[in-house]
């Protein structure tokens, strides 16, 4: 689950990343989930999949721990104490002028200029 802040509200909304049908953004971002609810919150969409990625990385750095370690999934207290040494750090981000030539910022691959 990820924790987002409806718009205008404090209690935190905790939403399922696997029912995100898309974000949508004009002033406020808008959440529109697969069973049609919408939920207007104050985190960016960038800010929004960053966090569902970060997510997903701790679950497989939790699941390659655990396999490392031999731990069978059944024992929540081995799961507790493998998911405390699975750390999984940010990468910077990759900055437009660090990006591949070919890919450069006017995106045409015709070699016209």
């Amino acid at each position: 689950m990820i924790r987002l802040t409806r718009l205008r509200q404090s209690d935190p909304l905790y939403v399922n990343p696997d029912h995100i049908e898309r974000l949508h953004r004009l002033h406020e971002t808008v959440v529109h989930l697969l069973n049609g609810n919408e939920y207007v919150v104050v985190e960016s969409p960038e800010e929004i999949v960053e966090q569902i990625t970060f997510l997903r990385a701790r679950a497989i750095a939790l699941a390659a721990r655990m396999a490392m370690d031999g731990i069978d999934a059944g024992s929540m207290a081995e799961v507790r104490t493998a998911a405390t040494v699975a750390s999984v750090a940010p990468l910077p981000a990759i900055d437009e002028a660090d990006a591949p030539a070919e890919l450069g910022s006017t995106g045409s691959t015709d070699g016209a200029s």
